[in-house]
């Protein structure tokens, strides 16, 4: 798990890359709407009842998504 800063520091930065795009971090309304959470039994439950688009993935009280990062060599 990693926040914005995270991934700059740790992924981005010791890679020698650039981003090929600023980090985007908007989650539509549409993503939202199927916000998938983990039961204590570890089940999952989508809020659509639909597994997909499997975009959000709640735990507790904390939700969780993925990241593409495209990067490029410098110059």
């Amino acid at each position: 798990v990693f926040t914005p800063r995270e991934l700059k520091d740790r992924i981005i930065a010791p890679s020698g890359l650039d981003l090929m795009q600023p980090l985007d971090l908007s989650l539509s309304a549409e993503s939202w709407a199927n916000l998938t959470r983990s039961l204590p039994t570890g089940e999952l439950e989508p809020a659509s009842g639909e597994f997909y688009p499997h975009v959000l993935v709640q735990s507790h009280r904390s939700v969780f998504t993925s990241v593409a990062l495209p990067l490029r060599k410098p110059g």
